[in-house]
């Protein structure tokens, strides 16, 4: 099972060292497949960003903005064997993450981007039928297992852990 993130903000899509980096630690020593009802899985995180919004694109983060109430969406192309995930992460986008210096990740914000790809990936479970061969368990223990290497969350019950990629206003938060 082939695992892809893609980073969007209100102006762009990104993917990194950073982020695969998170993955290869999450996904670990896979068996060879969990099943083949899915063969490869596209994480569409999307974060705020620290940088001011760019002039002239004030209409695009308006756009963001009411797109992440909406969030999460998942779709599962049986076909293709490809499982999508667009949620709403923690993560604050910084151009530095995605750049060509590749500024590495928090200890802090790794372990939560772990912890949230592990979240979106369980988020299967909602669009597999009890007759798709994949074995949403076995991936459940791996993840599992992987997440158990972390340090502990602080704070405990966070977002990610709670509700994955659901908006602040979804949950009845406000952030």
């Amino acid at each position: 099972m082939e695992v892809v993130p893609f980073v969007v903000t209100y102006n762009s899509m990104s993917t990194g060292p950073c982020l695969n980096r998170c993955l290869e630690h999450l996904l670990g020593e896979l068996p060879r497949s969990f099943g083949e009802a899915i063969e490869r899985v596209e994480l569409y995180p999307h974060c705020q960003t620290r940088d001011p919004i760019v002039p002239g694109l004030a209409s695009m983060w308006d756009r963001f903005q009411t797109r992440l109430a909406t969030l999460p969406f998942l779709r599962f192309r049986r076909t293709a064997r490809l499982f999508e995930v667009t949620y709403v992460s923690q993560l604050e986008y910084r151009e530095k993450l995605f750049g060509l210096t590749g500024e590495e990740l928090s200890s802090a914000e790794f372990a939560m981007l772990c912890r949230e790809f592990a979240a979106a990936l369980l988020l299967v479970r909602c669009r597999l039928k009890p007759t798709d061969a994949f074995d949403l368990d076995a991936l459940e223990e791996h993840l599992q297992q992987r997440l158990a290497l972390l340090p502990p969350q602080w704070p405990p019950g966070s977002i990610a852990e709670a509700e994955p990629g659901v908006a602040a206003a979804k949950r009845g938060r406000v952030v």
